[in-house]
């Protein structure tokens, strides 16, 4: 039986010369497995796992606008809440020394209660709007070979069949998979492999440059499950130093992806129009490519690994950025790991461990434009003249702006002893040695600019919240 549970909190506050915003995040998971292995002879043995998952995540934002003697504050609060039950079975049967098969079934039990809400003005509060409260049920079975018909040659075939029910809708989708992995002389190998997968949950997630408020929802009969094609090649060394060398380029694509629509940010605002939160999002299709790049060493006094993925997410949504296509939030051009331990003695290990990659794509305005006496456009439902109705932003290309590259280095010694029934570990290490500011979010800092004091001027400056600035740390661990 294993059991998990953890809770992470994020809280910031900003003050400017106009815009004054607060906001916490926080995010919960909880995990707990009961598991039985049988084996019913030398050649068939089973596994039944009995699974829970608990994930909870709630993202709160407020934001004052003050300008003279007006005065507008907007609310936001999303909420994801998914609790997920699965009974799960697995068969592993040897055949003999040509044919391994594997297979299974599992059974989920989801419930997903995602809510959202919106106001503008203390005046203006509402309810919080709960987008649904649904079970959903998902299922599947799969059977797999994998068959060696001589030494150098290894396949993988398989199919997994899944479902899934939601309300009265069912959705079926057959899963096939093929894997070979040839191994040649002078210790080189190839590989390489293709699937077809299905998703029934979406992660919808805002383009914005602020605090984010992702919520995940399932599948309905309005929005149908992704599918995702994927197919990869590779080569694989290894030295007889020890160090093993692997290159791999692959290509996916994905259908029916999910986003908000074009001016949206809440679910929040067709709901309380006594609309479908549906009604907000749209679907469109995605595509994926790139190659890693991974060189390792597994023995001798010095360990790591240097790993290099250079990738390619883009995605395309006829109701979205004209129809063009964009880079993913989640589009990471650069992501470069370095890992090195090196074990002094038997007591003491040294480690370091230094990351970089490309931060996320978002959507950032360019400029803004004044319209005046038009209450026609206040949209936020308030008639001050500055920042409801009044002040619109203009945005250039969807995700067109990047953040600054992410990167940290830390180190760590850990010093072993070993005792008569237990093994204890000391660990003192540094997070982020060199202190380098990370951004997490950005937002504008509005300022009067003016050297008249009968004039302003105002002007929109670019900052950034950053997380996790140099940190030491001493862990105490023992194992028995």
């Amino acid at each position: 039986m294993t059991a998990y549970t953890g809770e992470d909190r994020f809280i910031y506050n900003t003050k400017g010369t106009i815009t004054r915003e607060n906001g916490k995040a926080n995010w919960r998971n909880a995990a707990a497995a009961l598991r039985w292995n049988h084996r019913f002879s030398n050649r068939l043995q089973a596994t039944t796992a009995l699974l829970y998952t608990h994930y909870n995540s709630t993202v709160n934002l407020v934001r004052h606008v003050v300008r003279d003697t007006e005065r507008a504050s907007y609310r936001l609060q999303n909420k994801s809440y998914i609790e997920d039950f699965s009974l799960k079975t697995d068969f592993n049967w040897a055949l003999g020394e040509k044919h391994t098969i594997r297979t299974g079934l599992i059974l989920t039990a989801h419930h997903f209660r995602p809510s959202t809400y919106t106001s503008v003005d203390e005046a203006v509060q509402g309810p919080e709007s709960v987008l649904m409260n649904r079970d959903t049920w998902e299922a599947a079975a799969y059977a797999e070979d994998t068959y060696a018909p001589f030494p150098a040659l290894k396949i993988n075939a398989g199919i997994r069949y899944s479902g899934f029910r939601t309300g009265t809708k069912d959705y079926l989708q057959p899963e096939p998979r093929l894997a070979i992995a040839y191994s040649l002389p002078r210790n080189w190998a190839i590989k390489a492999s293709a699937a077809s997968m299905s998703q029934y949950v979406h992660l919808l997630a805002n383009s914005g440059f602020g605090l984010p408020t992702d919520l995940w929802i399932p599948s309905t009969q309005r929005t149908k499950p992704q599918l995702s094609k994927q197919a990869a090649f590779g080569v694989a060394k290894d030295f007889r130093s020890g160090v093993t060398f692997t290159a791999e380029g692959f290509y996916k694509t994905m259908d029916r992806m999910v986003s908000y629509k074009e001016g949206s940010t809440s679910l929040a605002y067709t709901i309380s129009g006594g609309g479908s939160w549906e009604d907000q999002i749209t679907q469109g299709r995605g595509w994926s490519y790139g190659v890693e790049l991974l060189l390792q060493k597994k023995t001798g006094r010095f360990t790591g690994w240097a790993g290099y993925t250079l990738s390619w997410t883009k995605q395309q949504f006829d109701k979205l950025n004209f129809g063009r296509w964009f880079y993913a939030r989640y589009d990471r051009r650069h992501d470069l790991s370095l890992v090195g331990i090196y074990h002094l003695n038997a007591n003491v290990t040294l480690s370091s461990t230094w990351v970089y990659g490309t931060s996320p794509a978002l959507t950032m305005p360019q400029g803004q434009y004044w319209i005046s006496n038009n209450s026609g456009l206040d949209l936020l439902g308030s008639d001050k003249a500055y920042y409801t109705g009044r002040v619109f932003e203009e945005y250039g290309r969807r995700n067109g702006f990047r953040a600054a590259p992410y990167q940290h280095l830390d180190v760590a010694v850990q010093f072993h002893k070993k005792k008569r029934r237990f093994e204890r570990t000391w660990e003192i290490s540094v997070y982020n040695l060199y202190n380098q500011q990370n951004p997490f979010i950005y937002y504008f800092d509005t300022v009067d600019v003016s050297t008249d004091p009968k004039v302003k001027k105002y002007e929109n400056r670019l900052k950034q919240v950053t997380l996790f600035p140099i940190m030491p740390s001493v862990s105490y661990g023992f194992k028995f």
